[in-house]
């Protein structure tokens, strides 16, 4: 048997682009399947100058893939919980069912989570609707009927980040010290799962959580599975926006979780993990409630967990990055890539007053939490095969060119909720999403023909047959020099046929942008205007103490901020501007 390519997936926080996610893996997923499908049978299609091309089953890409590890933030978390549960249900449905179809701003905007003046007030969007669709996720049963994917490995790892509002303790001691330790606290969080093969018997790390597709042959819960999703609901809570989460955790996540790190890679030594115990207060109980907001605040692109994981399931500290010798990379799919700063020392013009230094100060301690050394170091080596991103493009014609857009995806308004406001915004960018799947693994995922796990290409009636189908392209190695590359998961071409007749797997096409009508607009906006009324209500109430006051308070802001009027002219700024540039109001 060939060498495998393990491969990784990192998804990073999208919000309502999570639904870009969705498109990206179901393209991913399906394309491995028709791959290993017909990998025993062999395909049959025609090439754009008509010649029909049949290549064997003993000549199709011989090659091995397997998938290792997940890692999500916010709505990638949303993402890798969901793909857990089509990989053990055996239908990816449910990525676009879930992202497309339910996922909408209608439920968020009523007032069913705000009883009265008394009540708590969690979040700025009504939250039920995700737990709804969250408890909707676990009901899957498996079927043993369908078999366990060949590129799968028997046990996957997977990562969904968190912040941890109280953060876990750790103690430092020092030899040379008369004062008593230092105590850090750790917010930067995440939970572990490890899903397993139906019917392994492989057990699990002790911080890991084992999810057993065979355990779900009914509706009802288990309780592992359960705490997948709800971690995922945990992980994309956005602050201020969807409620934070309450998570039970064991100590022992804590305690046995697996750290390595960086002066303990001496050469020949295999990666072995740290054990730090947490300093727990005396009487903290075994299973501790933490409380959570949105993953992507403290790791917005969890790269690094999976990173590590495919280079230790390797047995390595790092994956190999020469185009020769790589054999793992790690795919990160991220609908809101960062955009190239401006110019240094031109951003903040004046000295910051007061009101202005909060904003500034938080976000640079958010993103210098996001920086990562590692990452900056392999950013500057263009011939790294062990990374690779998809994010969005799009193409506009314009004057008879296709020129990319400046926006590519629809729901970038409104702090990325903009793909709430409407299913066809959604749909949109799932739709993108599966064909900038499509376009990466037929134009940059790949190979160089001289890396042994693809070099059986070398030869003359294969590479001639490959190149037809579109499998062999030139491209540059890490050398700088022209080198045939080989996909590493090749795509059967769009025409080609199975024994039924039927078109083996379709090429997506790029969707049509999409519209919101302004009866759908006026609908939510009165919607929006009750939300904010029964808030503002809420802190009248808990900002006021006697009648007089609450009075002389309501007038103030039913005169200076409540008129409908003014709320109108922020809707407007907010929604409707935006989607008028954007070209997605009818």
């Amino acid at each position: 048997m060939r060498p495998k390519y393990h491969l990784g997936i990192s998804m990073a926080g999208a919000v309502s682009a999570g639904a870009y996610t969705a498109g990206v893996l179901t393209q991913l997923f399906e394309t491995l399947d028709a791959w290993y499908k017909y990998k025993s049978t062999g395909i049959t299609f025609t090439t754009a100058d008509g010649e029909v091309v049949h290549i064997k089953p003993e000549e199709m890409p011989m090659h091995e893939i397997s998938v290792d590890a997940f890692s999500g933030a916010s709505a990638g978390s949303m993402c890798t919980a969901l793909l857990a549960v089509c990989l053990a249900e055996g239908s990816f449905d449910r990525l676009y069912e879930t992202w497309v179809k339910k996922v909408d701003l209608q439920p968020m905007l009523t007032t069913s989570d705000i009883a009265g003046k008394e009540a708590k007030l969690y979040s700025l969007f009504n939250a039920a609707v995700i737990e709804e669709i969250a408890e909707g996720i676990t009901t899957f049963v498996h079927d043993p009927a369908k078999p366990w994917p060949p590129y799968l490995l028997e046990q996957i790892d997977m990562y969904l980040t968190l912040t941890n509002l109280e953060g876990v303790p750790n103690g430092l001691s020092y030899s040379s010290a008369s004062t008593a330790n230092q105590f850090i606290q750790n917010y930067a969080d995440y939970r572990r799962f490890t899903l397993n093969k139906p019917g392994s018997v492989l057990g699990v790390p002790p911080d890991s959580n084992k999810l057993d597709p065979a355990a779900k042959t009914s509706a009802a819960g288990v309780q592992t599975w359960t705490d997948l999703v709800h971690a995922s609901v945990a992980s994309g809570a956005f602050p201020f926006g969807l409620k934070p989460k309450t998570l039970s955790r064991r100590k022992e996540e804590y305690d046995k979780r697996e750290w390595y790190f960086n002066y303990q890679q001496k050469p020949g030594t295999k990666p072995e993990p740290t054990y730090i115990s947490s300093a727990w207060a005396e009487g903290t109980p075994d299973v501790i409630n933490f409380q959570y907001v949105d993953g992507g605040v403290m790791n917005n692109e969890p790269f690094e967990l999976v990173r590590r994981r495919i280079a230790i399931n390797q047995g390595l500290w790092r994956n190999k990055t020469e185009g020769n010798e790589a054999a793992a990379g790690v795919l990160m799919v991220d609908p809101f890539p960062s955009s190239a700063p401006g110019i240094s020392g031109s951003l903040i013009k004046e000295m910051p007053e007061v009101p202005q230094l909060f904003p500034l100060l938080f976000g640079s301690m958010r993103n210098q939490a996001l920086f990562s050394q590692d990452l900056l170091y392999a950013a500057l080596d263009p011939a790294v095969y062990s990374r690779f991103l998809v994010s969005p493009t799009r193409y506009e014609l314009i004057e008879g060119t296709y020129t990319p857009a400046a926006e590519p995806l629809a729901s970038a308004i409104l702090g990325a909720f903009g793909g709430f406001i409407d299913e066809s915004f959604r749909n949109h960018d799932y739709l993108l999403g599966r064909r900038n799947a499509y376009d990466f693994m037929r134009s940059h995922f790949s190979l160089p023909v001289s890396n042994p796990i693809v070099d059986y290409v070398g030869g003359d009636v294969l590479m001639e047959k490959y190149q037809k189908a579109g499998w062999v392209h030139l491209l540059k190695n890490s050398q700088d020099v022209d080198e045939q590359h080989m996909l590493i998961i090749p795509v059967i071409p769009a025409n080609a046929k199975a024994a039924d007749g039927n078109t083996i797997l379709k090429e997506p096409v790029y969707p049509v942008w999409p519209e919101v009508s302004p009866a759908r607009l006026e609908k939510l906006r009165g919607l929006a205007y009750q939300r904010f009324e029964r808030i503002l209500d809420v802190y009248i109430d808990k900002f006021t103490d006697s009648w007089f006051s609450e009075k002389a308070f309501n007038i103030a802001v039913d005169k200076f901020i409540l008129k409908e009027k003014w709320f109108n002219k922020k809707w407007d700024a907010m929604i409707d501007e935006p989607l008028r540039k954007l070209k997605l109001l009818k």
